[in-house]
């Protein structure tokens, strides 16, 4: 574990913002998981949601900054959200047009949500290191 000092603000901000992001994909995967059918509206608006959230995981991860421009990265985005997000975006294999009924569907969500839950979940003992430190 890393004994660098961080700002916690910036790193629960951080977490905070990880953790949005594996819930959009946790959603989609309960909402798809196990069913066979879904309505066309059902359909329309899970693959709408998967563009958008896949949209701004890629946008996230082509700079690796929480505000999602050109700019340098602090300590904690070269550290956590950078590399987290990368690595979400390259396993985010899924189709924005794919089937919701598919089994593909849930099983191919699992690598970019397990991507950001190992980041959160470093990023979250980096920040109760850092806590503990200070008392």
């Amino acid at each position: 574990m890393s004994t660098e000092i961080i700002d916690l603000v910036e790193a629960r901000t951080m977490a905070d913002e990880i953790r949005r992001l594996h819930e959009h994909l946790d959603v989609l995967m309960r909402e798809a998981g196990g069913r066979k059918s879904f309505s066309p509206n059902e359909i329309a608006s899970l693959q709408s949601r998967l563009k958008s959230i896949k949209e701004e995981i890629k946008t996230a991860a082509k700079h690796g900054t929480m505000s999602r421009r050109k700019q340098a990265q602090t300590r904690l985005e070269e550290m956590y959200f950078g590399p987290g997000l990368r690595a979400a975006s390259a396993n985010f294999r899924l189709a924005v047009n794919a089937n919701p009924a598919s089994d593909k569907w849930v099983r191919e969500l699992y690598d970019p949500a397990g991507d950001l839950s190992y980041t959160l979940h470093n990023l979250e003992a980096h920040i109760l290191e850092e806590e503990q430190s200070k008392t």
